[in-house]
């Protein structure tokens, strides 16, 4: 598959929920989560997405690739409350097509969520796993999402460190102190 030719992010709009509907069940499967994560009715899918769309506070930021919805983020700024002495903003779904990931896609809508952090004045930003799986996880804790309990959480400042970091050199030297630590070790044991 070629490398796409025009990328963009974007806010979406009424427009845009169909494709926001196909990309949330493509979510669904890959979700060990099924039944908590969202129902198999695109009519019903239509509704919540509306809502979510509408609801102030909140936002669907789509990414695109060559005119095409590939990947979306749904975000929403929570202010202080009963359990919380800080404005937060809590990821609810972030979802790249299979296809489309690796390119920074991923990295283009959290980078909207920390812009929209910022504009709000808020320092953390709140997500939960959606698939579960080891790619989302290391995807995460690169970006530095820490454990919050079940949730995962970075202040902003750490990710647009992370998100403007060269992520090749970044991957280069964690394999060189996975290769020093492992030479260390080996010494160790041959001396004792």
């Amino acid at each position: 598959m070629s490398r796409a030719t025009a990328n963009r992010t974007r806010i979406a709009g009424r427009e845009d929920i169909e494709s926001l509907i196909e990309l949330t069940l493509l979510a669904r499967l890959e979700s060990p989560l099924t039944a908590q994560l969202c129902t198999v009715e695109p009519t019903h899918l239509d509704g919540l997405l509306e809502a979510w769309i509408a609801m102030d506070g909140s936002s669907v930021i789509v990414a695109e690739v060559d005119g095409a919805v590939v990947g979306f983020v749904l975000a929403q700024v929570l202010p202080p409350n009963l359990f919380s002495d800080v404005s937060i903003i809590q990821i609810e779904g972030l979802f790249v097509r299979q296809e489309y990931r690796r390119r920074g896609l991923a990295r283009n809508l959290l980078a909207e969520v920390s812009r929209i952090a910022e504009e709000n004045d808020v320092e953390h930003i709140v997500t939960i796993i959606l698939t579960g799986s080891r790619q989302e996880l290391r995807f995460l804790a690169g970006l530095g999402f820490d454990h919050a309990g079940a949730r995962r959480v970075v202040d902003v400042p750490t990710l647009n460190r992370r998100l403007t970091a060269n992520s090749r050199e970044r991957r280069i030297r964690g394999i060189d102190d996975l290769i020093e630590r492992r030479r260390r070790s080996r010494n160790l044991t041959s001396a004792g």
